[in-house]
């Protein structure tokens, strides 16, 4: 009870979506005829209303998202890569807001989480059975453009090979521990 909700007709076929931590903005991963898509949308109060797509033309799709624990970036998992993105371009309306892409030779990204500090990216590759982990802030520390269509050494640090069919992926609150759901079984 008291819970109010809000229904908004979007572009595409949503799969996730985010709200920044001031609560003023929202983002949902759209997949579409033409591939990936971000939809951004305004948030006030109860309400909402869409401002705009935003294309991936980098992302085959686009499914899972995270959020940086600063807010400063999205990362979008799209099937062929993870696309990271500037929050404050989605805001401000850039019509160029991906920094770059993250991508190895797994296939299948689906789902990614943060490290607690972001340092780290794992992303889950539904078609090879796995979790892919990349050194954001190696990449980050070569400036946003040295992410570039591939990542460059060393961003791509290796392959947990799983079941095939991991999907889901979470970090344990204390960090720890990373949870894998896959169509089979949950992996720790």
């Amino acid at each position: 009870t008291g819970v109010q909700t809000c229904a908004l007709p979007i572009s595409g076929r949503p799969t996730a979506a985010l709200a920044t931590a001031n609560g003023r903005w929202a983002f949902a991963s759209l997949n579409g005829p033409s591939g990936g898509a971000l939809e951004v949308l305004r948030l006030m109060g109860t309400t909402a209303r869409v401002v705009r797509t935003v294309p991936l033309p980098q992302l085959l799709e686009a499914w899972g998202m995270a959020l940086a624990h600063d807010g400063r970036l999205l990362l979008v998992a799209g099937g062929n890569a993870t696309a990271v993105v500037s929050v404050s371009a989605l805001e401000g309306g850039s019509r160029r807001p991906v920094v770059g892409t993250l991508s190895d030779s797994s296939s299948g990204q689906f789902e990614v989480a943060l490290s607690l500090d972001d340092r780290y990216a794992f992303v889950s590759d539904e078609s090879t059975g796995g979790v892919s982990v990349f050194d954001l802030a190696r990449a980050l520390r070569g400036g946003l453009a040295a992410l570039g269509v591939l990542s460059p050494p060393g961003v791509a640090v290796g392959i947990v090979h799983l079941a095939p069919g991991a999907v889901g992926v979470a970090v344990s609150p204390n960090g720890r521990l990373l949870y894998v759901t896959t169509d089979r079984k949950s992996v720790v």
